[in-house]
């Protein structure tokens, strides 16, 4: 079994990790495989599309990202606590009406057109604070995904914001059916949207070098 052979079994594997100085290697040894036959340590990733692992990300690194359906789900669970945190508010700005009305007139006279906009307020505020603080949305919590850079790292303020306002394109969110559960918004902000053990597992294997 030559390596080329142990690698497409990596490829597979959830415990594979890529690396700009070396490849491919397991990132519970920290080494390229050696195995012969069969790998005690495999475990075959159910969330990871396996032709993902052969698509080069930017400066050639190699993220394990969440597949389609978890990114449908993420959709719509987070569309849920929009509309969710929307009426929140609305509800809130009644009783504020109700309470001082000459100070919330405006309320009183919003049309559809504003409410459009206050709604997609809204939106933009729900995606940009959980992810700026978080890193992950309320669907990516329950799903266990979270966003991150080229580097596998938290995104900066200014890939967040660009990431979200992206989401704006008409039709973008059509995008997730590309056949790799990539998004508009991922590719343009250099952002994915992976399974939070991998970047447990990435940091875990960092630490234990240093």
């Amino acid at each position: 079994m030559n390596l080329e052979e142990r690698l497409k079994y990596c490829r597979l594997c959830r415990h594979s990790e890529r690396r700009l100085d070396v490849g491919l290697i397991c990132s519970l040894t920290g080494k390229k495989p050696d195995f012969e036959g069969k790998c005690e340590h495999f475990e075959k990733d159910p969330d990871v599309i396996p032709e993902i692992r052969k698509k080069k990300f930017k400066h050639h690194r190699i993220l394990s990202t969440a597949g389609i359906h978890l990114r449908i789900l993420n959709g719509l669970i987070d569309q849920v606590m929009i509309v969710f945190f929307f009426f929140f508010l609305v509800l809130d700005l009644f009783v504020l009406y109700a309470l001082f009305p000459a100070y919330f007139q405006w309320f009183a006279n919003m049309g559809d057109f504003a409410t459009m906009i206050f709604f997609s307020i809204v939106y933009f505020l729900y995606y940009f604070l959980f992810e700026s603080f978080w890193g992950r949305t309320v669907g990516k919590w329950i799903t266990h995904t979270v966003v991150v850079n080229e580097s596998m790292q938290k995104p900066s303020l200014v890939e967040i914001l660009f990431r979200t306002l992206l989401r704006y394109i008409p039709f973008e969110w059509l995008s997730v059916f590309d056949g790799e559960g990539l998004m508009i918004h991922d590719r343009s902000s250099g952002t994915r949207v992976v399974m939070k053990r991998h970047v447990d597992l990435t940091k875990k294997h960092s630490r234990t070098r240093h």
